[in-house]
């Protein structure tokens, strides 16, 4: 989970996942200039029966993303930090290939980031604001929506160039700070729900 110059986080803990996905493309910016990116992204991802790292589940997931975005930033404050905004809409699939039987969430929706802060040991602390529906389909039927606004921390290691975005290091999730809105899934464990819809 290399953190992009875009830091975009597709991070879920309204659906129990606590998972950051970090989308967008890796591009030296020059910290003096706007930085725009777009990215289109396609990927697949297996996981293995028995995978602690994804729910320790008894069954192979596929795990199919697609999405598509746009993303601004600049510097800026007395510090220099380096601020950021995107539009996205995507589709995360997650497939059991022994039986077909899938989950689906597609969503889109804007995030920006509300505060920036160096902590002084090397790492930035960042509020992101993320706004857009998602909608969860179990095998092609609507189960569940949640729209509305969630607030999260995430942080980062500068690379030692707080200023610059280029070089930071693994993203990690820190808290959920806020949650308004249609929220379905709150309080549901995504695990759980992956053993009774693909099992």
């Amino acid at each position: 989970m290399t953190r992009k110059l875009s830091r975009r986080g597709r991070v879920a803990p309204i659906a129990g996942m606590a998972v950051v996905l970090v989308m967008g493309l890796a591009t030296t910016a020059s910290a003096a200039q706007p930085f725009t990116e777009h990215w289109d992204d396609d990927f697949t991802v297996v996981h293995r029966a028995g995978s602690q790292d994804f729910c320790n589940l008894p069954f192979v997931v596929v795990a199919h993303v697609q999405e598509f975005g746009s993303f601004v930033g600049h510097n800026r404050g007395p510090a220099g930090l380096f601020y950021g905004a995107a539009t996205f809409k995507g589709t995360t699939t997650w497939t059991n290939p022994a039986n077909e039987r899938n989950y689906r969430d597609e969503y889109s929706g804007t995030d920006r980031d509300l505060k920036v802060v160096d902590n002084g040991d090397g790492t930035l602390s960042l509020q992101v604001k993320q706004t857009g529906p998602h909608r969860y389909y179990d095998n092609g039927t609507l189960a569940f929506i949640d729209t509305g606004m969630v607030r999260f921390t995430l942080t980062f290691d500068n690379g030692g160039t707080p200023t610059d975005p280029s070089d930071d290091g693994e993203g990690q999730f820190v808290s959920l700070d806020g949650l308004t809105g249609l929220q379905q899934t709150d309080g549901r464990d995504f695990c759980a729900d992956l053993v009774e819809f693909l099992g």
